[in-house]
This record gives C-alpha cells, structure tokens and sequence, in this order.
C-alpha cells in the first residue's frame, strides 16, 4: 500500500512539474521583448529622359514632333531637345537640398577613346518632393564631326561613336543613384537607347522595443516565479525519490538484528578474512557462535576456541 501511495504522490508531483514548466515558458517567451528595425523615414528616386525631334516635311511621318524616338533620322531633323527629369520623394526627412550631376562623354569602341563633352551640377532644395529638370545639350552634327576627327588623328578612318548621358543623384545621407542614355552616331541617323530608370527607394530604421504576444497577458515576472516553481518541484521529486546512500553498518545491524553483538574490540590481526557477509553467517551458525560488530573499522567478525573469522564491511 505504501508503495502505491508513494507512486500516486510522484504521478502528482510529476504532473505538476510538466505543467508549471509548460505555462511559466509561455509566459515568458510571450512577454520576452526584443528590438526590431522599424522604419522611420526614407525617400523614392527616379529619373528618366526625355526627347523630342523636331522633323521638317517629310513623307515617312504624318507629325511635326516625335517624342522620345528609338531612331533619328539627320535629314528630316531641323532640332532635338533632350532633357532629363529626376524624382525625389522624401517621407518624414526636413529640407534636403539634391544635387544632380550631368556628364556627356562621346565614346568610341574602335579604336577605343573617351572624350567628355559636357559636364554640369544643377541642385535644389526639395522639402517632400520634387522634380529637377536638366536640359541637356547636344549638337549632333558638331558631335559627328568631332568623333570624325579624333579618328583622324588617331589615322583610323572608320567611326561608330556612341554619345552616352550619364545621370548621379546626389544628397547628404542618400545613396548615389544613377541612371542613363546613348545615341549611336552614324553620320545619316542615330539609334538612341534608354537606361533604366526603376525608382531607388531607401529606408531609414530605429531601433524599438516590442512585446511580440500578449496571449495570457502576464508579465515576464510571472512567468519567471512559475519556472521557479517548477525547478522547486523537480528538485523535490530528486529528493524525494532519489536512491539513498545507506550506511553499511547501518544496514548489517537492521539485516542481522539479534545475531549481532557489537564490542569495543576489533578482531585479531592474524583474523581469517571471509568473502562474504553470508559466508561469516554460515560460520557462525556452525560454531553457534554471536557475529560481533566492530562499528569503528566496520568489520564483523567470529570467535571459535582461538580463531577468528572476520568480514570487512565496504
């Protein structure tokens, strides 16, 4: 009975560890703050280019102006303006003040030269958002003329230069963004392709501290005392049913009882030693003699005419 009793307090004991452990974790996973990136400002940029040729009467187009042309045709052209546009949006940022710089570079492939055309910075201050617009200048004959006289120079009469626009969009804590444009020159027509000019967004973080749950709505003390709680009970199940270490003569006095007579003298030295505590037993019933207990050494032992049989208790 006794038995069943101490396994139905241990179930209990059990139970209760498993379920202080469970809802004290949740607490305290649920009410844990951390940090977390929460944006608090940022800006969106963007650019593009844009074209407009200017044609004489002529019988491939029914219009006067072609807006942004993938090709120019040199003699039904009487102007081109190119111009470009740059979007700033800024989101919780003060007064800014954006800088764009403008480069024209006449390039060619072969032979391989660079020669800068144009080179400009235009800025203004934008408080939310903004549009800066930059005209860019560009003499397509004058251009042809002097890519055709570098190669001169360089004694390579064949050139196919390119006229590239180049944008980079400048502010203090933004990130440089750039987008651009090229016209191939022929001599008779110019083939024109654009850059890409996907919006740059860039976010701006704090750091902020959260509560992720809120589930059972107590603090992360709570939960600490009922992991406490639960470490109590694990600590008193340990106790409780962990195996005791038990004093040998302790055990031997509850085991052999009235066989036992304990003395203030240890055995002879010249004492036989026995293998066993059952072994000395044995002896002692044949001789019919007591089994003395020398507490002190921890030694049991037997006494037949002038011999003695001894066991060593571990």
């Amino acid at each position: 009975m006794a038995d069943k009793d101490q396994l139905w307090v241990k179930a209990v004991l059990v139970v209760v560890l498993v379920v202080l452990s469970i809802f004290g974790s949740i607490i305290v996973l649920e009410a844990h703050q951390y940090y977390v990136k929460v944006p608090t400002s940022g800006y969106t940029e963007s650019a593009e280019y844009t074209v407009k040729d200017n044609l004489i009467p002529n019988l491939l187009y029914n219009v006067s102006t072609l807006e942004d042309p993938n090709i120019i045709y040199n003699s039904i052209t009487s102007s081109i303006n190119i111009s470009a546009q740059v979007y700033i949006q800024l989101n919780n940022i003060s007064k800014t003040q954006v800088s764009i710089i403008s480069q024209v570079t006449l390039v060619s492939s072969s032979p391989s030269w660079e020669k800068l055309i144009n080179s400009s910075i235009t800025s203004k201050n934008i408080s939310s958002e903004g549009t800066i617009q930059i005209p860019l200048y560009l003499n397509i004959s004058k251009e042809t003329a002097l890519a055709n006289n570098i190669d001169n120079q360089l004694q390579d009469g064949k050139t196919d230069p390119t006229v590239n626009f180049n944008l980079s969009i400048i502010a203090s804590g933004f990130n440089l963004y750039t987008t651009s444009m090229s016209i191939s020159l022929h001599g008779t027509y110019e083939d024109l392709a654009y850059g890409s000019s996907s919006p740059a967004s860039v976010s701006i973080y704090k750091q902020e501290l959260i509560t992720p749950h809120n589930l059972i709505g107590l603090g992360i003390f709570y939960g600490y005392i009922l992991l406490g709680a639960a470490a109590a009970t694990g600590i008193a199940i340990a106790v409780i049913y962990a195996p005791r270490i038990i004093d040998p003569v302790e055990k031997v006095r509850k085991e052999l009882n009235e066989q036992l007579i304990e003395i203030d003298s240890p055995p002879l030295e010249r004492a036989s030693k026995v293998k066993s505590l059952e072994d000395l037993v044995k002896i002692s019933e044949i001789f019919e003699s007591p089994i003395f207990l020398y507490a002190p050494d921890k030694v049991l032992y037997v006494s037949h005419l002038s011999e003695q049989y001894k066991f060593e208790l571990l």
